[in-house]
């Protein structure tokens, strides 16, 4: 790791940054950057992170300082910076935008864009292959409860499993993420108590024979979600991860007894301390069942070592559970405060401190910047020097996913805008013209 030394060269005599930093914007969007990179104790990259982010945000109001391009460029710099964006979504904005400079380079832009197109091309056949087992699972025509989000999830499993090659983890893994938005409906707005108690039981003896036991509806969506494993089995015997598989198949049922712990609480208007929503809540999140079922498609690289460090509730994973279950309560709590619903951290914070809405927000959001850090400090240490970068990018594009769905404190895949949208038509509609 780089010593925070180095951006001493920034500062003046009395400790503070030079304003003459400030005259080259590109110096100063590179040192904002840089900050989004670091860990606890860090106190220069905290203080550079204020200076740039202000000065930023003059410049981005000043177009005699900076072009309408360059202005917008820096002004979703602030929103979302280059370590949190999506790769894929990013490489977009960049061609669109190098494409509008003077200096660009004809040879190199029409490279990237076919190189767009083409990985485009894959994507489009995937999202193919997982709307045909969407539409045969007939989950919609028996279920019509269950928000119809294949295609949000689907881009989801696209951006954590970015690199092209990984085809069978990106396919495999949407279905997974359509499974957990019909299980999360199933049990926050429409069984009852009794009907997912026995569903819970069905769950944990995973046996088709369970089914008699289980109401009419609830059938077709256990069968489902049992032939989805099935289906992948002969997968992971082929590929020696059998293990994998497992850890995955109890991730699933685990985020089921957890869903189970959430109604128990509502049905009893219990409030829980931080301490017991942590225990419930940062399972009901999905993140190891995601993250799992996201290396299904990445054996080349899944070594023994790599699932015992999987399976060891690693740092970089306990950092991401808080981070997305964090980001996930924010954005949804004013919604979920209007009906019966599991209380968000934020709510927690307020009865068991008894501090304001507000207070309890900065408290939240505080503790989502730290695990940020551990983010960076674990996915840059030593400890994680044998571990196949490519799994560890699965935890940090999660995270982007994440930040991505829910900016702004918006929950934008309960509430699918226009926005969302464009970006869907943008990465699986529109190719880019040559």
């Amino acid at each position: 790791m780089i010593e925070t030394d180095i951006f001493n060269k920034y500062k003046d005599e009395q400790g503070a940054f030079k304003e003459l930093l400030t005259y080259n914007v590109e110096e100063v969007l590179e040192l904002y950057e840089a900050t989004w990179l670091r860990v606890k104790g860090e106190a220069v990259l905290e203080d550079a992170l204020e200076f740039t982010r202000n000065h930023l945000a003059k410049i981005a109001k000043d177009l005699v300082a900076s072009n309408f391009t360059l202005s917008a460029h820096i002004q979703e710099a602030i929103v979302t910076p280059l370590h949190r964006k999506i790769p894929r979504l990013d490489a977009l904005s960049y061609i669109r935008f190098y494409e509008k400079q003077p200096f660009h380079d004809p040879s190199l832009l029409k490279l990237a864009k076919l190189e767009f197109n083409l990985v485009q091309s894959i994507h489009k056949s995937e999202l193919s292959r997982v709307s045909r087992w969407w539409e045969g699972t007939g989950v919609m025509k028996n279920l019509p409860y269950v928000r119809d989000r294949i295609v949000e999830n689907y881009f989801g499993a696209l951006v954590i499993c970015s690199e092209p090659k990984y085809s069978d983890a990106r396919v495999f893994l949407a279905k997974v993420n359509q499974m957990i938005t019909v299980l999360d409906d199933t049990f926050d707005a429409y069984g009852t108590y009794e009907e997912l108690e026995i569903f819970t039981e069905a769950v944990e003896r995973w046996c088709i024979t369970c089914l008699d036991m289980l109401p009419k509806y609830m059938r077709v969506l256990y069968l489902v979600l049992l032939e989805l494993y099935q289906e992948v089995e002969p997968i992971m015997d082929r590929n020696e991860i059998t293990p994998l598989f497992n850890f995955s198949k109890q991730s699933i049922i685990e985020l089921i007894k957890g869903y189970m712990l959430e109604a128990k609480c509502v049905k009893d208007g219990h409030i829980p301390t931080t301490e017991e929503h942590a225990s419930i809540a940062f399972v009901t999140i999905a993140v190891r069942l995601i993250i799992s079922s996201s290396y299904f498609g990445m054996s080349d690289i899944i070594t023994n070592e790599s699932f015992k460090w999987a399976t060891s509730d690693p740092p970089l994973f306990k950092a991401s559970l808080r981070i997305a279950r964090f980001i996930n309560d924010i954005a949804g709590y004013k919604g979920d405060q209007e009906r019966e619903h599991f209380p968000s951290i934020v709510e927690c914070y307020m009865k068991q401190y008894d501090v304001t809405e507000e207070c309890a927000l900065e408290l939240v959001h505080k503790q989502m910047e730290d695990a940020w850090k551990d983010i960076n400090r674990e996915s840059l240490s030593l400890m994680c020097k044998d571990i196949p970068r490519p799994l560890i990018m699965v935890v940090i594009n999660f995270l982007r996913l994440m930040d991505f769905v829910y900016i702004l404190h918006c929950d934008k895949f309960t509430e699918v805008g226009e926005d969302i949208r464009d970006t869907v038509r943008s990465l699986f509609v529109k190719a880019l013209s040559i």
